[in-house]
């Protein structure tokens, strides 16, 4: 089974799908990478999503789902 791991800022801020959202709503732009990620894997594929910026005081890096994609946010 194929698993594939998506480093999300990086992404997010070299992408020019991305790039002007990140800049105005950077919640959306998260969304929108993982809702293009959940639509690229394939039926019997994983995906991840890993946004490790550790400024989010939100986080305590428990993983969670978003369309079938699991993602991981680094804990504060």
């Amino acid at each position: 089974m194929r698993h594939v791991v998506v480093d999300g800022y990086n992404v997010l801020r070299t992408t020019q799908r991305y790039a002007a959202l990140v800049e105005s709503d950077l919640d959306s732009a998260r969304a929108r990478l993982v809702d293009d990620l959940a639509a690229y894997v394939g039926p019997g594929e994983r995906a991840t999503g890993v946004f490790d910026g550790g400024a989010n005081p939100h986080s305590d890096g428990t993983p969670h789902e978003r369309a079938g994609v699991e993602v991981r946010f680094s804990p504060f």
